[in-house]
C-alpha cells in the first residue's frame, strides 16, 4: 500500500535501547520472532532475508525473489498489538472485519541511492507552520497533499527525528498514519496501522525493526553501510 503521497520519517539514531529493552525476559516481554524453516528467500538491493511465509501477504507469499528496482517491496502484515502473524482462521476478521484496525501493514522496500531522509518536513519553513506540540508531536500541514485530508505529526529529539502522515480523523477512508524509516544500503521501511494505534506508535515501530532484522541473513560479501539492524 503506497500513497500518492509519501512521508520519510527520519530515525538516525534508531531507539535501540528501546529494542533491547523489549528484548529482556520480563512479563512484559514481545515474542520471540517466527521461525519458519520453509521460510521464502528474498534479495532485496544486495541483503538476504529469510522472511516466515506467516508474515506475507497472499500477493507476496510466493517463492523468493530478487529487488534491484526503485519502489519495489515485500509486503508483509501482521495482527497488533504484539505483531504476531495473523492466522488463516482469523483472516477475514483481519482483513474485512473490524480488525483491520487491529493489523499493522510493513514493508521492507527498495531505494537505491536514497539510505537517508527526505528533509522536506523538517525544513524551518515548514515547521513554523506546525501548531502544538500535542503528544509529545508538532502538528503541521502535509507538503504535498494540496487538499489538506493529510496531516503530519512531527517529532524532533536530538538526532531522532519522526514524521508521520496521517489521514485527518473524519476523512474516509479509515483513517491510518504511514511512516517511511531507513534500514539498510537502499533500503527503507514502510509502516502503516490505524491512527487509533497512534499513541503506542513507539513500541510498534521498535516491534518492526525487531522481527524485520531478526530476517535478515548476515553475509561477509555485503557489509553494510547503513544498519539500523545492530
Amino acid at each position: 500500500m503506497k500513497t500518492a503521497s509519501r512521508t520519510i520519517g527520519v530515525l538516525a539514531g534508531l531507539g535501540l535501547a528501546t529494542l533491547a529493552a523489549l528484548a529482556s525476559p520480563d512479563a512484559t516481554a514481545a515474542p520471540a520472532p517466527v521461525v519458519d524453516p520453509d521460510a521464502a528467500e528474498f534479495t532485496i538491493m544486495g541483503h538476504r532475508f529469510r522472511i516466515p511465509r506467516v508474515y506475507l501477504t497472499q500477493a507476496e507469499d510466493l517463492p523468493g525473489r530478487t529487488i534491484n528496482s526503485w519502489g519495489d517491496a515485500v509486503f508483509m502484515e501482521a495482527a497488533l498489538p504484539d505483531l504476531l502473524p495473523i492466522t488463516k482462521r482469523d483472516t477475514d476478521y483481519y482483513r474485512w472485519g473490524e480488525g483491520f484496525f487491529d493489523v499493522i501493514d510493513f514493508q521492507i522496500w527498495a531505494r537505491p541511492g536514497h539510505a537517508g531522509p527526505d528533509e522536506h518536513y523538517f525544513k524551518q519553513e515548514n515547521l513554523k507552520k506546525c501548531a502544538g506540540p500535542k503528544d509529545g508531536y508538532l502538528v503541521c500541514p502535509h507538503v504535498f497533499e494540496p487538499y489538506r485530508h493529510h496531516e503530519v505529526f512531527v517529532r524532533v529529539e536530538g538526532n531522532r527525528r519522526l514524521a508521520f502522515d496521517c489521514i485527518k480523523e473524519g476523512a474516509r477512508p479509515s483513517p491510518n498514519c504511514v511512516i517511511e524509516l531507513p534500514l539498510l544500503d537502499d533500503i527503507e521501511l514502510y509502516i502503516l496501522f490505524s491512527r487509533i494505534h497512534f499513541q503506542d506508535a513507539d513500541r510498534l515501530l521498535a516491534r518492526v525493526y525487531e522481527i524485520v532484522c531478526s530476517f535478515l541473513v548476515a553475509t561477509r560479501a555485503r557489509e553494510p553501510t547503513v544498519n539500523h539492524c545492530n
